[in-house]
């Protein structure tokens, strides 16, 4: 479980192996020549790339992220630009930043969104069931709502089940569903 923690300036040259485990923490710039490395920083500020990968350790992304056939099993808190594209989210994202995410993209039963940044998405019902935070206009259908929510928007549920808490601070329509207490 070795790590360094980067303060300043990090040079890393080719010819490197990294554990499973390696991580490099920090605020400090990174300089690699090595596409290997990026998997392993927790903290992105710039441009990078993680690519046909499984993300199994917390990121914080404050730069220009991509993320591409891969895993995302471990929370990603977006402070910039992260684009996603043909992968799977099984884990949380905290969103303060802008937030595109594909068509191609596959949402896990443990998904969550969160934060209060922008998202980009050509079906924004899509990702509906899986926000904790409503700020627009959403429709969600057949589905079980289990996490909290909060609606600051105008939120149309049809034909699913509550068992969440939903805090209503806008406009919320309920049609054809099952209530429950938890």
């Amino acid at each position: 479980n070795a790590a360094i923690t980067n303060n300043n300036k990090l040079n890393i040259s080719e010819g490197n192996t990294f554990g499973s485990k390696f991580a490099i923490n920090g605020k400090g710039s990174i300089i690699y020549n090595d596409p290997e490395v990026v998997q392993y920083i927790s903290e992105y500020n710039g441009n990078n790339i993680l690519e046909n990968i499984t993300i199994t350790s917390q990121k914080t992304n404050n730069g220009n992220l991509t993320i591409r056939n891969s895993t995302i099993s471990n929370r990603i808190t977006n402070n910039g630009n992260l684009t996603i594209s043909n992968s799977t989210i099984i884990s949380q994202i905290v969103n303060n930043g802008i937030l595109t995410i594909a068509d191609d993209v596959i949402f896990g039963n443990s998904f969550i969104l969160s934060g209060e940044g922008q998202i980009i998405i050509n079906d924004p019902n899509r990702i509906a069931p899986y926000l904790s935070v409503y700020n627009g206009v959403y429709v969600i259908e057949n589905v079980d709502l289990t996490n909290q929510k909060t609606n600051k928007g105008n939120l149309t549920i049809r034909k699913s089940t509550i068992t969440a808490t939903i805090t209503n601070n806008g406009n919320l329509t309920i049609e054809n569903s099952t209530i429950n207490a938890q």
